[in-house]
């Protein structure tokens, strides 16, 4: 868009001389007079008085002259410099016509290109999945006396809080969801030795796939966990990758004087330049073991 405030410049061209004789002619005329009148040693009044007045005219109308081209000569360099300013204002005019019509593409491209991801991050949450996480819940049994305790799924792991408007990505489905649970490794202090159960599970964890989860549902797992030993739940979905560890913990105010302590991890990867490294970040619970 161009700016409205350039006012146009209007240049007035250089009045023509009214006279056509160049500076210098008058003082030629009065040096001649002033020849002429020094041929004769001893001129008279009369002949004197009428030379004396033309050098004066001469001169008069020589520093006239004078004037009148310094004058032109000044009409001539302040036309000059407006028609300078006012090429730089065409120059400028067009600048700002060019980058408007350059502004104008760049936004057409940039809302072609702001419609094109949104399509692509459309397409990618349908295949995918969303970018949420399913969390597991150990609950007590019906029964105290049952040492196997039910687990929960839930989704998203983190429940959205009260007013709030999940986002399509937010509610994207979790796709092709797995977890493989195995054992954390609790050495007993006495042989310091581990059960052959939890050793073996370090190498074959019980590996379950849940499908497509919806975000937000709850469902029921199809395992169950053994009250007294810790465990570490491998979570998968196509997009992320987390890790569930639950302990349960002695507490006889509790029901069935268990507790349960949960915390969710990513797991993440750093590329560096001559190292590959893996890292947590805890996004969900407080583990206490």
């Amino acid at each position: 868009m161009l700016d409205p405030l350039i006012v146009p410049i209007q240049c007035s061209a250089p009045h023509a001389p009214w006279y056509h004789l160049p500076v210098g002619i008058f003082a030629v005329l009065a040096g001649l007079g002033a020849a002429i009148m020094s041929l004769r040693e001893k001129p008279a009044w009369k002949w004197k008085a009428p030379w004396l007045l033309a050098i004066f005219l001469f001169t008069a109308g020589e520093l006239q002259m004078i004037v009148w081209s310094d004058a032109d000569a000044a009409e001539k360099r302040d036309y000059a410099a407006c028609q300078l300013e006012k090429n730089f204002q065409t120059i400028e005019t067009e600048s700002q016509r060019q980058f408007a019509i350059t502004a104008g593409r760049l936004g057409k491209v940039i809302t072609a290109q702001t419609i094109a991801l949104a399509t692509e991050n459309k397409m990618l949450m349908q295949t995918m999945g969303g970018a949420a996480y399913p969390k597991f819940y150990v609950l007590p049994p019906i029964s105290h006396n049952d040492d196997l305790w039910p687990v929960q799924i839930l989704t998203p792991g983190t429940p959205w809080p009260h007013g709030h408007v999940p986002t399509p990505a937010e509610k994207a489905p979790l796709i092709d969801v797995t977890v493989d649970i195995s054992e954390i490794l609790k050495p007993d202090p006495k042989t310091m030795t581990v059960s052959p159960d939890a050793f073996e599970s370090q190498f074959f964890p019980q590996h379950y796939s849940l499908g497509t989860i919806t975000v937000p549902e709850m469902r029921t797992a199809p395992f169950k966990l053994r009250v007294g030993r810790d465990y570490q739940l491998l979570i998968t979905t196509r997009r992320r990758v987390f890790s569930e560890r639950v302990y349960f913990l002695r507490d006889e105010k509790a029901i069935g004087g268990w507790k349960v302590s949960e915390c969710v991890v990513e797991k993440y990867t750093l590329y560096g330049r001559d190292s590959v490294i893996g890292g947590e970040r805890l996004i969900d619970g407080r583990c206490e073991n």
